[in-house]
């Protein structure tokens, strides 16, 4: 069983955030480079992820304020830290269950569950955009996903190939990564290569 996390409250958050934004004004200089949404404070390349579970839009975000959101609840509510989780899935019937569902002509799918509707959220990216639906209640994966997934903050995501499926467990933004590579003219001319290279990027992220 998880641990137990406690859940910050809202006072404590605030004054948290408070604390560190001027901790950073006073020791940073103004850059142009890429900073916290929260704090301000300068990001290097590798850098986490909060998600704003109201407009599902992903910020950037410092150790610190990282740090500060990982507790569900943090920041009212509305905010939650995106983990840094990656496993290849090897449970056999969970993945036939799961490319059974599957459609679409790319066959590349990632699913979530949306604490704001309490359901299975499937998304569909292509190089034409995003398409989502819902999987209905009766599907036998639904129960396994919302067992293994943090709700909002975590996917299975899954590329259905003529030699067989992969599927991995992803922090969310990796999707999202995803889908915006996907939109992009340059890589739109050879798909299957670009998958190739994304998916052999997950494995080796992979825990053991």
């Amino acid at each position: 069983m998880a641990e137990e996390r406690r859940t910050a409250q809202p006072d404590e958050t605030e004054a948290a955030l408070a604390l560190i934004r001027a901790v950073r004004r006073r020791v940073r200089a103004i850059s142009d480079g890429e900073s916290c949404d929260f704090c301000g404070e300068t990001l290097g390349p590798e850098h986490g992820h909060v998600l704003g579970l109201l407009d599902r839009r992903l910020r950037c975000a410092c150790r610190a304020c990282y740090l500060l959101f990982l507790p569900r609840g943090a920041g009212r509510g509305r905010f939650c830290a995106v983990p840094q989780r990656y496993r290849a899935v090897r449970d056999s019937t969970l993945v036939q269950e799961w490319t059974g569902v599957i459609c679409g002509p790319v066959q590349l799918a990632f699913a979530f569950l949306h604490s704001g509707t309490g359901r299975i959220t499937v998304c569909y990216p292509s190089p034409q955009g995003l398409a989502e639906s819902f999987l209905p209640d009766g599907v036998p994966i639904v129960s396994a996903l919302r067992s293994l997934l943090q709700p909002d903050v975590e996917a299975l995501l899954c590329w259905r190939r003529a030699v067989g499926a992969v599927t991995f467990l992803v922090p969310i933004d990796v999707c999202y990564e995803l889908v915006a590579r996907l939109r992009l003219p340059s890589n739109r001319t050879d798909l299957d290569a670009l998958l190739e290279e994304f998916f052999d990027r997950l494995h080796s992220r992979c825990e053991e």
